[in-house]
């Protein structure tokens, strides 16, 4: 067996992905390539869970799907807030600042979601045009509560924008349920996809937004409007798509939508739930606080300086790829990434190559128990995708 792959993106390929990438190349105006990229939009509707939103697909990361919507909705001297709830809420900050936005930020404690009420009351205070929030937190497994914050976004009249870039696919989210204005995915996280597509979904609230704009969009690749034509005609050329990526995304959305999403969310769940209980019975500290914890990354304390050692000792004695927390926690901080096609098999191993490393590095511990602990949830487990 191969290394496994368990850090928080990307994710192993299944078979049948990387089969659809594997052919030769495939001219993006072809009517073949735009059937397959009618056929990936409407993927991508479903997988939002939205009937009436706009999907928009092009190349590039989660990052560069951040930036597109800060480019094209935020005009300098909007009003925004930001909901701080570790590094990637940083980032919206980052990017909103960047592009002119007058910024707001309402930053949390490290663990803990975005507390609701403090949203409603700073909203009330000034009049914002959005609201900036990550759904799952990737740098500490923090998931927030998107459908009550989106409910107090539209009760202050201010665009929902979400980053889902580590939820969608995984976690559970309803673009048109929970009134969101605009979502942001990419491929190579819960959607188990190749990197390099990013996924966004607009409401119709949002594409208002787009057309209301008193001064140009500062970016030819950046422009929603411009791709929002693509989206409607993909012969239609702005710019060379990775054709091979998009390929595999459609494959990687085909095999999502027949698992079925709610037995994919309920899976990420259950596994979720059993890396939780082996590893606080492995004497361990989950970073995200019960309650808001993501069925999709875990981050775990360990002991100050052993991060990089448990790291290496995982990869190079086990086979074993996960990753280290990021800036201030890359010392004290492990990541789990265990989305896409992952199951109980590579949940057991997790477990199993931390205690092992963790001994190894002179700070004993039994995997049989992390086991014990996490079984009652691993059995539980739908399968993943065969």
């Amino acid at each position: 067996m191969g290394e496994i792959l368990l850090i928080p993106g990307p994710t192993f390929l299944h078979q049948s992905v990387r089969t659809a990438m594997g052919g030769e190349a495939i001219s993006h105006v072809s009517p073949e390539f735009k059937e397959a990229f009618l056929d990936i939009l409407d993927l991508t509707k479903k997988v939002f869970m939205s009937k009436d939103g706009q999907p928009i697909v092009f190349t590039g990361s989660g990052t560069v799907g951040m930036e597109a919507v800060v480019t094209s909705l935020l005009e300098p001297g909007d009003r925004v807030l930001v909901a701080e709830t570790g590094y990637f809420g940083k980032r919206f900050t980052l990017l909103a600042k960047l592009h002119g936005a007058n910024v707001d930020v309402l930053e949390f404690e490290e663990g803990s979601p975005a507390d609701p009420e403090a949203i409603r009351q700073q909203l009330s205070r000034h009049s914002y045009k959005a609201l900036l929030v990550t759904h799952i937190e990737t740098s500490n497994g923090v998931m927030n509560d998107i459908p009550r914050l989106s409910r107090i976004a539209r009760d202050n009249n201010v665009l929902m924008i979400v980053d889902s870039v580590c939820g969608v696919g995984g976690a559970r989210f309803l673009f048109d349920d929970w009134d969101i204005d605009v979502a942001i995915t990419a491929s190579q996280k819960a959607l188990a996809g190749p990197p390099g597509a990013a996924l966004i979904c607009l409401s119709g609230r949002a594409q208002e937004a787009l057309e209301a704009r008193k001064t140009p969009i500062p970016s030819y690749y950046f422009d929603l409007k411009r791709w929002i034509g693509v989206m409607k005609d993909p012969s239609i050329y702005l710019s060379t798509p990775a054709t091979h990526v998009m390929l595999g995304l459609r494959q990687a959305l085909h095999l999502v939508l027949k698992e079925g999403l709610e037995t994919r969310w309920r899976r990420h769940e259950v596994l979720a739930k059993g890396l939780e209980m082996g590893v606080e019975a492995l004497g361990l500290e989950i970073v995200a606080r019960e309650g808001c914890r993501s069925p999709t990354v875990t981050a775990i304390r360990v002991p100050k300086g052993h991060a990089a050692q448990i790291q290496q000792v995982m990869r190079r004695s086990y086979q074993v790829h996960i990753a280290r927390g990021i800036g201030h926690d890359s010392d004290t901080v492990i990541r789990i990434g265990h989305f896409g096609n992952v199951g109980h098999t590579e949940i057991t191993a997790a477990l199993t190559s931390l205690a092992l490393s963790l001994t190894q590095l002179g700070s004993p511990r039994d995997p049989a128990e992390a086991i014990k602990a996490a079984a009652p949830y691993l059995e539980q487990a739908p399968p993943a995708p065969a």
